[in-house]
């Protein structure tokens, strides 16, 4: 027999989980009025927004690396944070080089102090950065003087002639003094690198970092009664204990001790939880894997029978028992299958 010869190439999008919803719910799809979808809608972003209550989804675990800053302890989280799991302290080795620029003076963005800067004369101006020899470049630092919208791009060459574009972070608003950290993937070596606006600006870098050989420490977690109980906590240091105090907007991770001058070119490297992505227009998708969606239309058929009039009620206990067994089935299967070692330690009762 034929095949179709794909997998994984139907695209469902959110209208068809609407639909199919509805469906369940014994309602046709063409008799949905446009106060119903609305509806839907609504009860579909609670619902995926809730499941990070229910347990930790694969697919929302992202890696994010935050800056660090003289004397702040704080470091704030993106929102839709849920958590935090693995956590390390990175260093990385700035490369010595010789810098050069379209404007301004080169060497204020590769000076490591961050109350000098290259300010340019001209839009759409470049900062260059020869390394003399080719060296493994992993990180990207970008540390802007004048806030603004910068269209960026990070380029390499080995004769300063033809170059190739290693980082495009695009139309990017940057804070005034703020760091912005980029890692290169994969890594890249060559002797030159260069930073150019190409969406009209001008330029103004108090500092532009190229490095590599990162070395990352665990950060270990405290509770809440281990950071209040510290004596002493604006104590400076190497930042290597964090209590993550989860805010109503956003988690707020605070550190102990807190950033010293030479954690300022220091990065938080962190895997978040965050939530689903919000839900779109009806033509976009959900943000879920295949293997979740038939479990969350079941869900969202079940929840429809509390929130639309023209649904039978009474089909909600028909209805409950399919919807959490799919739901129980997806989450069974939200696993990695990583080997994990158990080393028991029973040398206080063998002594």
């Amino acid at each position: 027999m034929a095949t179709s010869g794909t997998v994984s190439a139907t695209v469902f999008n959110t209208n068809s989980v609407l639909d199919q919803a509805f469906r369940r719910c014994k309602v046709p799809p063409e008799t949905v009025t446009s106060e119903m979808q609305d509806t839907a809608l609504q009860s579909l972003y609670l619902m995926i927004s809730a499941l990070c209550n229910r347990g930790l989804q694969l697919w929302t675990i992202e890696k994010i690396i935050m800056p660090l800053y003289l004397a702040n302890g704080y470091v704030e989280m993106p929102y839709g944070t849920v958590d935090l799991l693995n956590t390390n302290y990175r260093t990385i080795q700035r490369f010595s080089a010789v810098a050069s620029s379209s404007s301004g003076t080169a060497t204020f963005a590769d000076d490591n102090d961050l109350e000098t800067s290259c300010t340019q004369t001209a839009p759409n101006g470049s900062i260059t950065l020869g390394l003399g020899t080719a060296q493994i470049v992993t990180t990207i630092g970008i540390n802007m003087k004048t806030a603004g919208t910068y269209d960026l791009v990070v380029e390499w060459s080995d004769d300063m002639v033809t170059w190739t574009s290693a980082l495009a972070p695009g139309a990017t608003v940057y804070t005034a003094g703020s760091w912005n950290w980029y890692d290169l993937n994969p890594s890249l070596s060559y002797v030159y690198w260069r930073l150019k606006e190409i969406g009209g600006a001008t330029l103004d870098v108090a500092e532009f970092v190229v490095a590599g050989n990162p070395t990352e420490i665990p950060m270990a977690r405290l509770n809440q009664d281990d950071y209040t109980n510290l004596p002493n906590k604006t104590f400076q240091g190497r930042p290597l204990q964090f209590w993550l105090d989860r805010q109503l907007a956003y988690p707020v991770a605070r550190m102990w001790p807190v950033p010293n001058e030479a954690a300022q070119f220091a990065q938080m490297v962190t895997w978040r939880q965050r939530h689903i992505m919000d839900v779109g227009t009806l033509q976009q998708t959900i943000e879920l894997p295949q293997r979740w969606v038939d479990a969350i239309t079941w869900q969202l058929a079940h929840r429809l029978c509390f929130e639309i009039q023209q649904v039978d009620i009474s089909l909600s206990d028909k209805l409950a028992p399919i919807a959490e067994q799919t739901l129980q089935m997806a989450m069974m299967e939200e696993r990695d299958d990583s080997p994990f070692m158990v080393a028991p330690n029973i040398s206080p009762y063998t002594r």
